[in-house]
């Protein structure tokens, strides 16, 4: 039940082989939305894993964030946002994952709703 941590939003990177394929998800990841157009979420999930085809020139172009959700199985274009800036924090370490944070703004405000809210901080 979204309902009881509204705040709490899915955030993956989507990739394919060509772009006459489906979308395929490449990460699973948690954020916690902190206003109407940002999310944070942690820096290592703004990793790149897959190399990059000339359809998805960047991070911004395959990160994915979706709000009021409980099961992915049932995601839909409605409640999906596409990140406009990822920024994560300078002293991030890969290998050591220190200060492992990232905000995400997203491309268009999220509507407040009994299933999607902004966390109290």
């Amino acid at each position: 039940d979204s309902s009881l941590f509204p705040w709490v939003v899915y955030v993956t990177q989507v990739y394919r082989k060509s772009p006459n394929e489906q979308l395929m998800f490449i990460k699973n990841c948690t954020g916690s939305l902190i206003s109407d157009r940002y999310v944070l979420t942690a820096g290592h999930c703004m990793d790149l894993n897959v190399g990059l085809n000339n359809e998805f020139p960047d991070l911004e172009s395959i990160v994915r964030v979706y709000f009021g959700v409980v099961d992915i199985t049932t995601i839909n274009s409605q409640s999906e946002r596409r990140a406009i800036k990822i920024t994560r924090h300078p002293g991030y370490n890969i290998q050591t994952l220190e200060n492992d944070i990232a905000l995400i703004r997203l491309d268009r405000p999220v509507v407040r709703s009994q299933n999607v809210d902004i966390i109290c901080l």
